[in-house]
């Protein structure tokens, strides 16, 4: 994952004999420009000149090649120097020079030194002028918005003004979202509505402005954190939680990132009561689909055909099937983090014990391997 925007170009040349030279390119920095909505790419050139330790005149030409989003070709670009280090009548060179690039652009640059030695002891004042041509390096700032829903539990089409549009199910008490797949930013802008589908337009702002003005989006966001603050550079009222009386309301949530904005598209999403008293059970009708915290594919529910007490727990469950037809096979459960904290076989019986113990106090999501399916519950670890 590319987060930091210290790149230098270095072009470093070793002479082999007095007429042959070798070139690479590494990188030095890359920062926002004041100037326009984009980089300034600054490249380090460096050069020892000639093995005879000649003195002589050293000149630059740079060339580059877009890759993304569209490949060009290689073509001549003009540099500005940087520092006002000297060119002639030295033997090594070290300079720097800058260019500008879009936000959003891969280019490889490469570079072509050509040292004319003058003067110096040997046969300096007679050796032929020698140039060399650097190999390609590639300079990415194609800076992304990259976010996912945490603790997803399912998924289903919902009819939009545009139709049709993935709706995931969340826990209200557990809702984040882990932004890490964003790619080199500098800030990230967060924004929580309610959502009307049908008209497309925002009912109740709950969250909208930069989180961090420099930092990276990380890979843990709480959403009833952002949305419990008050944000003096927003127009709303801080929300202790969402809406837990109307879990029919639809939220959207969008991730930005800076200083060149660009935006993910928006997720939508429901909210489910995962309190004490308040869990449920779905199922997948399909078994082989493992539905973890972190799941964002779709679900086919059913009813569940066992239930798991107590809960909240403060170590020891009980698993007891509902119907003796159901086949009980293996337990996973899932932390907030889409880790597995335990996995074991169970007994097919009407009713046996597991001992949690051993997890960290917080809501899990527990997966049940049965011969009908794998059922899936939130478990609340005290």
């Amino acid at each position: 994952m590319k987060k930091q925007f210290l790149l230098i170009i270095t072009v470093l040349f070793m002479t082999v004999s007095a007429n042959a030279l070798t070139a690479s390119l590494s990188t030095q920095s890359v920062t926002p420009s004041n100037s326009f909505a984009g980089y300034d790419v600054q490249l380090l050139v460096a050069s020892n000149g000639s093995s005879h330790f000649c003195y002589g005149t050293f000149t630059v030409s740079f060339e580059r090649q877009q890759v993304y989003p569209t490949t060009g070709t290689w073509q001549a670009c003009a540099f500005t120097p940087v520092t006002s280090t000297p060119t002639t009548n030295i033997q090594t060179l070290n300079k720097l020079y800058q260019i500008g690039q879009l936000n959003g652009t891969r280019f490889n640059y490469r570079v072509t030194v050509t040292f004319n030695p003058s003067a110096g002891g040997g046969t300096c004042a007679s050796d032929p002028t020698v140039s060399q041509l650097s190999s390609p390096l590639l300079v990415d700032v194609s800076m992304t918005a990259c976010f996912n829903l945490l603790n997803v539990i399912s998924s289903q089409d919902v009819a939009s003004y545009y139709g049709p549009q993935p709706v995931k199910t969340i826990c209200a008490q557990t809702a984040s979202i882990n932004g890490s797949c964003s790619q080199n930013e500098q800030g990230y802008y967060i924004s929580i509505f309610e959502f009307n589908l049908n008209t497309w337009t925002n009912v109740e702002q709950y969250y909208s402005g930069w989180v961090s003005a420099t930092g990276e989006v990380p890979s843990l966001i709480d959403l009833n954190s952002l949305i419990s603050q008050n944000n003096a550079n927003t127009n709303y009222h801080p929300h202790s939680s969402f809406d837990l009386a109307h879990l029919d309301k639809v939220y959207s949530i969008g991730v930005a990132v800076g200083p060149i904005w660009n935006s993910a598209p928006q997720k939508f999403f429901k909210v489910l009561d995962c309190s004490p008293g308040k869990t449920g059970s779905v199922i997948l009708e399909d078994p082989t689909v493992p539905i973890t915290v972190g799941n964002e594919s779709s679900t086919n529910q059913k009813e569940s055909k066992f239930k798991i007490y107590p809960n909240p727990t403060d170590g020891i469950v009980t698993i007891e099937k509902k119907e003796k037809g159901v086949v009980l096979k293996t337990i996973k459960i899932f932390d907030a983090n889409n880790s597995i904290s335990m996995t074991k076989p169970l007994e097919n019986v009407d009713s046996q014990k597991i001992n949690l113990s051993s997890l960290h106090p917080g809501i899990y999501v527990v997966n049940i391997e049965t011969n009908e399916g794998v059922f899936v519950d939130k478990l609340v670890k005290n």
